[in-house]
């Protein structure tokens, strides 16, 4: 069945979505008015002129239709795919924005057919809805007619076929054409705008922001009136000075630390987990001497690319849990050894270390070790 969201009424084109309101619901006198004119064969086919159906029941969005055995050829195989709901949800959208404006669909543009063409005194404008990806290269065929016609062209995207944060190349494609790429949310009536912003370190962070369509409006440039700019740079101004203070935090850390290290190693001291800064149970705590000290417990591993010997805390739990957990554990201590001897950097050894020394420290049970 070949569909018509317009036909000419009065001498004038009149869009079957006036029936209902921005939230979807029927305007109940005027679809009752509009129907017993129907009935009366005062729609118009604007391309043929044959009389059209007003259809506006309960399940479908309203819309018209030909007579069976319509000679209508301007009819397309678009027409039977697209999503009726975002249609009438992006109508309401452009007749809000753009009052007294002519709205027309499926008007033709060399060999490809724009969902809904805005005509307004100095500026042409083809909003587009995709319930479905298409082919990269047809995107890019469609986008460079707009061009050539000093169209700007707006492209809304179906929000259920693009649930993931990590973009597709259809995504990216539609970036470089603009950053912010809008999405559609038919069941809940909402937009929804993605944009990859990077921050001052470079790194990318992906802003997602939504809004009720009803209460979003559109420029003449196609962009849209919704806060979402001020929300974007309220975004990056926090997000930005988290990154300042984390680096700040980290370059804080690692100064403290090497003042401890440097303190400790002249004073000849032993150097405990830098995180254990309260008096606890030394069998708790993973002591460490230098390798000269020979005295040795059965606890006692030498970690002789770094020259000291470590007691590590002793197993809980039961008993042959304990015997399996040990060798886990020295095994495991034998690797990080080879480790630290393949490292050119005291500071590559020290990240190492500390990490070890947290995880022998945290886990005491022989279950985490079995």
């Amino acid at each position: 069945m070949v569909i018509n969201e317009n036909a000419i009424y009065q001498k004038a084109l009149w869009c079957s979505y006036e029936l209902k309101d921005s939230n979807g619901n029927y305007k109940e006198e005027l679809r009752l008015h509009m129907r017993m004119e129907s009935q009366k064969n005062q729609f118009t086919c604007p391309d043929c002129g044959e009389p059209l159906i007003l259809c506006a029941g309960p399940v479908m969005e309203p819309f018209f239709k030909h007579y069976d055995g319509s000679k209508c050829i301007t009819q397309t195989e678009a027409g039977k795919k697209r999503n009726l709901i975002a249609m009438r949800m992006l109508y309401h959208l452009v007749r809000e924005s753009f009052p007294g404006a002519r709205i027309e669909f499926h008007q033709k543009v060399e060999d490809i057919y724009t969902d809904i063409l805005v005509s307004l005194s100095d500026t042409l404008l083809a909003v587009n809805y995709l319930g479905h990806e298409i082919k990269l290269e047809k995107w890019q065929q469609q986008h460079d007619i707009y061009i050539k016609h000093n169209i700007k062209d707006i492209w809304f995207l179906n929000i259920r076929k693009y649930p993931n944060e990590v973009g597709t190349t259809f995504e990216y494609l539609l970036k470089k054409a603009s950053p912010i790429i809008k999405y559609i949310d038919c069941e809940k009536g909402q937009l929804i705008l993605k944009e990859s912003c990077e921050l001052f370190d470079h790194s990318l962070r992906l802003l997602t922001k939504d809004y009720f369509l009803s209460e979003v409006r559109m420029t003449k440039t196609g962009e849209l009136i919704c806060g979402y700019y001020e929300y974007r740079t309220g975004f990056l101004s926090r997000a930005n000075n988290e990154i300042q203070l984390l680096h700040q935090l980290a370059a804080e850390e690692m100064r403290y630390l090497e003042e401890i290290k440097q303190e400790n190693y002249r004073k000849g001291l032993l150097v405990k987990s830098i995180n254990q800064k309260s008096a606890q149970d030394d069998t708790n705590l993973v002591m460490r001497r230098p390798e000269a000290d020979k005295s040795l417990t059965k606890n006692t591993m030498k970690m002789t690319a770094i020259g000291e010997l470590w007691d590590i805390p002793i197993l809980t739990g039961a008993q042959p849990l304990v015997k399996t957990g040990n060798l886990k554990r020295y095994a495991y201590l034998k690797e990080l050894n080879e480790k630290l001897a393949s490292l050119e950097t005291i500071e590559e050894q020290d990240v190492l270390i500390e990490q070890a020394i947290q995880r022998l420290e945290g886990h005491k049970s022989a279950k985490y070790w079995k």
